[in-house]
């Protein structure tokens, strides 16, 4: 099995590694969007309901 170091092209130009990234980036993007619903289920599987998801604790200290 190859590692992804060994698929990505060596030698390209700015304007191409500039594009292939950029279109992976987009490619995850789209991904992340059609899939969020699914995602955030997945990832919060404890079974909060939405409106108790956003709770705060009384004592809660913001972040900053």
């Amino acid at each position: 099995m190859k590692t992804i170091f060994e698929l990505l092209p060596k030698k390209i130009s700015d304007e191409e590694a500039y594009n292939l990234v950029n279109f992976f980036m987009s490619l995850a993007l789209e991904l992340e969007s059609h899939y969020f619903t699914q995602l955030q289920r997945y990832a919060n599987d404890d079974n909060l309901t939405y409106h108790d998801y956003f709770q705060n604790d009384i004592d809660d200290k913001l972040p900053f």
